[in-house]
């Protein structure tokens, strides 16, 4: 059951791409998650490869360490771009304010559901490991 609730919020982490992930002026530069997914295409690694490793048949301690760091993959790729998606254009200087002001809804839709997942991972990889 905690494979089935970790692949649907996998499903979501992709969904929040589609939406606002940062911008100053929605009018003037306007990016969301496929935009920085261009430039730093781990996010979609992650999310594919969590989902091709979640649903193997045969599951070992080499597959499971492995679904684990696809699964990774994706908040610590969105921390990276939280933190720097500004500082080469916009400020040149990495600052946290920024980054909270001008985050949106995708971002977090993306972080969020990718973090649950790899929470609710763990447990089921110590019953499979058992």
């Amino acid at each position: 059951m905690l494979r089935w609730i970790t692949g649907v919020l996998v499903g979501i982490s992709l969904l929040g791409l589609f939406f606002p992930w940062f911008y100053f002026n929605a009018d003037v530069d306007y990016s969301n998650g496929w935009r920085w997914m261009a430039a730093v295409p781990t996010v979609l690694i992650g999310i594919v490869a969590g989902f091709i490793l979640l649903w193997q048949k045969r599951r070992s301690k080499k597959i499971n360490l492995l679904t684990l760091a696809a699964l990774l993959i994706i908040p610590l790729s969105c921390m990276y771009g939280f933190f720097t998606w500004h500082v080469p254009t916009v400020t040149g200087e990495i600052s946290f304010q920024t980054s909270f002001e001008h985050t949106h809804f995708g971002f977090y839709l993306t972080m969020i559901s990718s973090l649950l997942a790899v929470v609710l991972y763990l447990p089921t990889m110590k019953q499979i490991q058992q």
